[in-house]
């Protein structure tokens, strides 16, 4: 059948994430959802979270499905699973019409396997849809450019215009994932439909700043916003060059790291590939490697000093999408070029590991929520009792109670005054430890004294290496009197 295996590829690649499903992570996408929520009810409050209120690209359609449906983690994270599966079936398409049947099934495969994407699937970010809405510009420009000018190539590089333009509108630094286009603009036969993708692209930045321009009276408010806004990461996260180099390399090469489950070998695999290529392969993949060297090394040492396009850390390998379907075309052309049965044994291997970094990341995924769905479970918010806790626990409380105005936390600050004596208190142990590593703010002293009216404990799950981590809990308190 010639729909079996891509049909069994992609049931599979949905399966696995419906199965691994991420689910609520308690950071940025509380506030996408905040976002979303607020825009679908007409409301535009941007605070000091803006940045993520101009990302329309990435609130948009969360908005529009909460507005639907109603607030649900599901609906949260339906954008991300839609992208993850465009991403897979990219990769079959791409490849198939690039190199063989055969390597466009192995780079779906290698996608649909892929622990970061499996992981980043079911939760809620930019990068994916970003990711997406790029790699399908990038498709659409080069089928357009790969036949003899006539209006259905100008469309196709019209739509693939516009695809570059929603990326952009989901994300500010996606102007790094035009780079496979850029060997095209020296082919003169191309202008014409470079030119219209041009345009498409230039009429969605348009709207863009004519918008902003109209509602604030600045026209680049998003780059002055995100500036402000990334400028506060890059002062609470130093790096230097040497340690992004380790911290890529660890992610790439070494299984003990605490970043390689999201890659699972598979992208070492693909730089493995990318250096064949360029000496076996390099009239056919030349700029396959090209496209996968040249966004990875941006990614990872793009000059902290740009700090409205940063778009990088490399502890969060969401980052890393663009790079997904470059690195499977190359990995999937590796293998079709190999003999069947070393492709087949050292598939099996990496498709196993794959798994195994799969659940791990399942397992952590779910520790990040397991403390605020215990509260939210014993919390009787119908007789209007009030709960302090972390910024990011009182961020999960409210979005499990869909935002209802009777589900109110409080978020403590560091100069947060005691409360009335029989107040509750979540020390949800996890995120206030996080809450002041991350963003500096530790617990007022009145917060952890009181009596204990409820607990419970959730062991941490096992490492690769074996060592589980210790147990963590979640306390309430009440101030006494």
């Amino acid at each position: 059948m010639r729909w079996g295996w891509p049909l069994a590829i992609f049931g599979g690649a949905l399966a696995l994430r419906l199965v691994f499903f991420t689910g609520l992570q308690g950071h940025d996408d509380l506030i996408y959802s905040r976002v979303a929520f607020a825009l679908s009810e007409g409301r535009w409050e941007p605070g000091a979270d803006i940045s993520f209120w101009l990302r329309l690209g990435a609130t948009l359609p969360v908005a529009l499905l909460y507005k639907l449906f109603g607030v649900h983690v599901f609906w949260l994270v339906t954008p991300n699973l839609a992208a993850s599966m465009v991403l897979v079936g990219l990769a079959w398409k791409f490849g198939r019409e690039l190199y063989s049947e055969a390597a466009g099934r192995a780079a779906a495969i290698f996608t649909a396997l892929l622990p970061m994407d499996v992981f980043h699937a079911t939760e809620c970010h930019s990068d994916l849809p970003q990711a997406a809405m790029a790699t399908l510009g990038v498709y659409l420009l080069w089928s357009a450019l790969r036949q003899e000018s006539s209006r259905r190539t100008l469309l196709r590089a019209a739509a693939a215009g516009l695809a570059f333009g929603a990326a952009h509108l989901t994300k500010e630094s996606a102007f790094l994932l035009v780079l496979p286009i850029i060997p095209w603009i020296r082919d003169r036969r191309a202008r014409g439909r470079l030119g219209t993708a041009g345009m498409a692209f230039a009429a969605v930045v348009a709207g863009e700043l004519l918008l902003w321009g109209l509602a604030s009276g600045d026209p680049l408010l998003r780059v002055h916003a995100a500036a402000g806004t990334q400028a506060q990461t890059l002062a609470a996260t130093p790096e230097t060059l040497a340690s992004r180099a380790g911290s890529l390399a660890s992610m790439l090469f070494n299984p003990l790291g605490p970043t390689f489950v999201y890659t699972g070998g598979l992208l070492a695999l693909a730089g493995l590939a990318s250096a064949w290529a360029l000496t076996r392969d390099r009239q056919a993949s030349g700029w396959i490697a090209a496209w996968f060297a040249a966004v990875l090394l941006l990614l990872a040492f793009w000059p902290r000093s740009i700090s409205p396009y940063r778009p990088v850390m490399l502890l969060h390998a969401r980052v890393l999408a663009p790079i997904v379907v470059p690195a499977a075309l190359l990995a999937g052309r590796f293998l079709s070029s190999v003999r069947p049965r070393w492709a087949a044994a050292g598939g099996t291997v990496l498709a196993l590991l794959c798994l195994v970094c799969s659940t791990r990341l399942h397992q952590d995924a779910i520790r990040f929520r397991q403390g605020a769905e215990w509260a939210h479970a014993r919390l009787q918010y119908s007789s209007g009792e009030r709960v302090f806790t972390d910024v990011h626990t009182a961020g999960m409380l409210r979005f499990m109670g869909r935002y209802q105005p009777s589900y109110n936390p409080v978020a403590y600050t560091a100069e947060t005054p005691s409360p009335p004596p029989g107040t509750l208190l979540l020390d949800n142990e996890r995120w206030t430890l996080l809450y002041e590593r991350w963003d500096g703010v530790a617990p007022p002293p009145w917060f952890r004294p009181g009596e204990v009216v409820g607990q419970a404990e959730f062991p941490a799950p096992r490492r690769l290496r074996g060592q589980p981590g210790p147990p963590e809990r979640a306390v309430l308190r009440r101030v006494p009197p």
